[in-house]
């Protein structure tokens, strides 16, 4: 199993060779889905962080590594984003 690199802080642990993706393709491949496999995966981690954060008590860092992220600071980042609000501000958000 190799890791992909996806940006600072970000990888996926992908065994590619198996399905005849290559690592340097992978961000730009598209699939029956119409979307790159990289942008698929993160939506997938944008979704199961929102689940998280509304549905947990864990700290953003520890949600930050279980949908995949080395760093919380990573995390963050893609996460305003594409949602347009910190982690920690969207949780405040979300209803009681």
């Amino acid at each position: 199993m190799s890791a992909l690199r996806t940006g600072p802080g970000v990888t996926a642990d992908l065994e590619l060779t198996p399905v005849g993706i290559q690592t340097r393709s992978f961000g730009t491949t598209t699939v029956d889905l119409e979307v790159a496999p990289l942008a698929y995966l993160t939506r997938w981690r944008m979704h199961r962080a929102t689940e998280l954060l509304g549905s947990s008590t864990k700290s953003i860092a520890e949600i930050a590594l279980s949908v995949g992220y080395e760093t919380e600071r990573a995390f963050a980042k893609v996460f305003r984003r594409h949602l347009g609000a910190t982690p920690g501000v969207y949780r405040r958000q979300l209803p009681r």
